[in-house]
């Protein structure tokens, strides 16, 4: 858990109790270091795909978005994000 106050509730804590669940609370301001693929891998990919996303919008006016275009809208900025330099990379400079 990162803290936030969203996250933190008398029914989750309960619920964490009572089924044996160990809370872990991350550090504020340490998700970069301890989960890497975060800055460099999920960061790229959302930008893309938001990219990809506006440029759909402004290629089909008025029309929507269904999850038949969401595979070929993604596609691209998967394999350009997902890639084993980029990966291994945020674990080298995170230290991991």
């Amino acid at each position: 858990m990162d803290n936030h106050e969203s996250h933190i509730s008398i029914n989750v804590i309960n619920y964490v109790r009572d089924n044996g669940i160990v809370f872990l609370s991350l550090h504020p301001h340490t998700s970069h270091k301890m989960q890497p693929l975060d800055v460099g891998v999920f960061g790229p990919f959302k930008g893309k795909c938001k990219k990809a996303f506006n440029d759909w919008h402004l290629n089909h006016p008025g029309r929507t978005v269904t999850i038949y275009d969401i595979p070929s809208l993604t596609k691209t900025a998967f394999f350009e994000s997902f890639t084993l330099k980029n990966i291994t990379s945020d674990f080298q400079t995170s230290g991991i």
